[in-house]
């Protein structure tokens, strides 16, 4: 490491963050015993500015917040580039840090320093957020296994497209990358499954027009030309144009189709159900068992539907038939997940998904667990949850009940990496995650035991598994895409695909990873 030489984050709040090294510590010091970095960033990065703008506006959208921070040597990756900033020099040092007032001079020398940089037009790819690069470099290189044709499309199947791409951030990309048999088929059930959940999100649909909708929207999607625009919904611009999905579903083959009403009816009754529960309105989810019947109606039948559209078009497993029970605990956790992150979301929005049977035990009100006085017993709770949930991706982390969490860009990077060449690497990221665990259970806590106990059992099983010497670079794909099933729960469906659906994305899995390295490699060393 040297001064001036450009990183980038790779852990932390600030991962994928550029950085520039003021300050390199290759001994350590007493404060911090290991190597690390004095390094200064971009929090904020500069708007984008036009030559129609005037001068004022272009001073305001020019603007940057800066961030200095110690950073250690493993969680920073290098790249070919410097950044000289002769006005930084001095200005941030391990004295910096002692004093809040210090600090903040030190980043206002920074902030004027890189505004200077950036209005001179110099080091322009410095002051361009990382995820910018990510998506050039992945329409540079990512080749489809399966290449959706538009000009083979009607004007209505053309038009649901960008419905897709606006109601999903993760689903969108790799539902486009199907083969042309189930591709219509599974653009339409997402359509229609999203439209119900639009209508059912929305708080300010009085209840004697959602559950009509909600129960006949089965019928609806017969009607030619029908719309909606009654919703308030961030995802209503799909009601207001839901007649081409209307059409395009008249041109299904009838076992598609079939399908596809099957579960709409289902899901549409189900949620009709619990819109019309005065308990659950006024109180909110009372038992564990009416709790995971909710995350049957809104997830597990989405993975019901899925996997017979991908039976009847011969592209799935036929043993998937016999094994309801995994697509069903598929929904289920991820479901569950979403629940327990976005708990602050909901609660603001006048939602409480965590069932009563659960949270009484650790609040008196429902609304202490949003209040800082009661922290220590709002994590508890969030332990129990996770623990229903078996996943502890937001194991006794406060900031849950505070925002939104998400796991960093770079974890994920890190996982999918050690995750990509065979199960060595998954053992490793498991036990790590779950040393992280124990080391964050608390003895307070009364889910303690059971969460220290079955933590034990998952390293037990990694130990034994872990010696297997036929456990090589040979691992198969279907190990693979299990791993990362477990591992990424955000690409948890597309992962799911890839280890059932094998046919259908025939080498997908092999290009997705090298997908992934070389956009890490590339975007650190030449693509800033």
């Amino acid at each position: 490491m040297k001064v001036g030489r450009v990183a980038i984050i790779t852990r932390g709040r600030y991962a994928g963050k550029k950085v520039v090294i003021i300050q390199p510590q290759d001994t350590g010091s007493k404060a911090h015993p290991f190597s690390y970095a004095l390094v200064a960033g971009i929090e904020r990065y500069p708007s984008k500015v036009t030559r129609r703008m005037g001068a004022k506006k272009v001073e305001k959208r020019s603007r940057i917040k800066p961030f200095i921070k110690v950073v250690n040597y493993n969680h920073l990756m290098p790249t070919r580039y410097t950044l000289e900033l002769e006005g930084l020099k001095g200005v941030v040092s391990n004295d910096t840090f002692k004093e809040v007032s210090q600090r903040e001079d030190a980043k206002k020398t920074v902030k004027k320093a890189l505004e200077e940089r950036y209005t001179s037009g110099k080091n322009r790819w410095f002051f361009t957020p990382l995820l910018d690069n990510v998506d050039n470099h992945r329409k540079l290189c990512h080749s489809p296994v399966h290449k959706r044709d538009p000009s083979t499309e009607s004007e209505t199947l053309r038009r649901c497209f960008p419905l897709l791409d606006l109601t999903s951030r993760s689903f969108s990309a790799v539902i486009q990358e199907l083969n042309s048999e189930l591709l219509v088929p599974v653009v339409l059930f997402y359509l229609v499954l999203r439209g119900l959940d639009t209508i059912e999100d929305d708080m300010a649909l009085p209840l004697d027009r959602k559950v009509p909708l909600l129960r006949n929207f089965y019928n609806i999607m017969k009607i030619d030309g029908w719309q909606f625009h009654e919703s308030r919904e961030k995802d209503r611009e799909l009601l207001e144009n839901f007649d081409v999905v209307i059409t395009e579903l008249k041109k299904l083959k009838p076992e598609y189709y079939a399908v596809i009403e099957e579960m709409t009816i289902k899901m549409g009754n189900g949620m009709a159900d619990y819109a019309q529960n005065d308990e659950l309105i006024q109180n909110g989810v009372q038992t564990v068992d009416d709790y995971e019947l909710y995350c049957h109606y809104v997830a597990g039948l989405v993975g019901e539907g899925l996997t017979k559209l991908f039976l009847l078009s011969g592209y799935g497993d036929p043993k998937l038939a016999e094994l309801p029970s995994l697509t069903e605990s598929m929904g289920q956790l991820l479901q569950k997940n979403n629940i327990i992150r976005d708990v602050r979301e909901d609660w603001e929005e006048g939602r409480r998904w965590y069932p009563r049977d659960i949270w009484i035990k650790h609040v008196d009100k429902w609304d202490d667990i949003f209040d800082n006085k009661y922290e220590e017993k709002a994590l508890n709770c969030v332990s129990e949850m996770v623990l229903n949930g078996l996943k502890h991706f937001v194991f006794r982390n406060p900031d849950v009940i505070r925002r939104n969490v998400k796991i960093t860009r770079g974890d994920t990077c890190h996982i999918m990496i050690d995750c990509q060449q065979n199960m060595h690497g998954v053992y490793k990221v498991f036990r790590r995650y779950i040393r992280k665990i124990r080391v964050k259970n608390d003895p307070k806590d009364p889910s303690y035991l059971d969460i220290s106990s079955r933590c034990e059992k998952i390293e037990k099983y990694i130990e034994a598994k872990g010696n297997m010497k036929e456990l090589t670079l040979k691992a198969t794909q279907r190990q693979k895409h299990l791993s990362i099933i477990l591992l990424c729960l955000g690409a948890a469906i597309v992962a799911l695909w890839l280890n059932l659906y094998p046919r259908i994305f025939e080498d997908a899995g092999g290009r997705f990873q090298k997908l992934i390295t070389a956009n890490i490699v590339a975007i650190g060393r030449d693509e800033l």
